[in-house]
């Protein structure tokens, strides 16, 4: 039990340890992490995550907190925080599926399509990596200059200006990409549509 934990808290930490113990090898605290500079390096560490996320799924440990109608655990914020703490202990391999966890997902999820939505069994058994596409590369990355506009047209949504330019993360997807398109409407507010597109390796 960790300082702070409540009693469920704890239990939680405890099952999740236990499961880890069983299907991951701890993690040396002397050897450095090296960032992925080639493409085979990239390659490589992408597979080993998808490798990692199959565990997951057959665990019944992956999508913590996505809902249980979506093929996840149907899990809270603080499950998922205890999880990833006790996670970082072990020699696992993460992050490959930052976009499509994190951002593709929750957008399907709430906006997409059945047949978009079927995307996502896929995401979280770790067969596909999803990368992003940004719009208008020269406008910086924290977004301050971005001239792309979304105009309501009727009851349509049109964009104006849009340039796309590959994520670095391009390299390691698969064929499967997640486009988000950021666009500016009234008061500078953001907004993301999405689309799905093939890369063809």
């Amino acid at each position: 039990m960790d300082i702070g934990d409540s009693v469920e808290e704890a239990a939680f930490r405890a099952e999740a340890r236990a499961w880890l113990e069983q299907h991951a090898p701890h993690r040396d605290p002397t050897k450095r992490h090296k960032q992925s500079s080639t493409d085979t390096e990239q390659d490589v560490h992408a597979q080993a995550c998808r490798d990692w996320q199959r565990v997951l799924y057959d665990g019944g440990w992956a999508g913590l907190t996505w809902p249980k109608r979506f093929g996840g655990r149907g899990g809270t914020p603080w499950q998922a925080a205890i999880f990833g703490e006790e996670q970082s202990k072990f020699d696992v391999a993460t992050g490959a599926f930052a976009v499509a966890h994190g951002m593709v997902a929750p957008t399907l999820m709430m906006h997409g399509t059945d047949e978009q939505r079927g995307y996502l069994d896929a995401m979280l058994r770790g067969d596909e990596v999803w990368c992003q596409l940004f719009s208008e590369p020269e406008a910086g990355s924290d977004l301050a200059n971005i001239g792309t506009r979304a105009v309501l047209d009727g009851g349509d949504v049109r964009c104006i200006r849009q340039i796309n330019l590959v994520e670095q993360d391009a390299i390691s997807s698969d064929d499967l990409i997640h486009r988000l398109i950021v666009a500016t409407i009234e008061h500078r507010i953001i907004d993301m549509l999405t689309d799905v597109h093939h890369i063809h390796h």
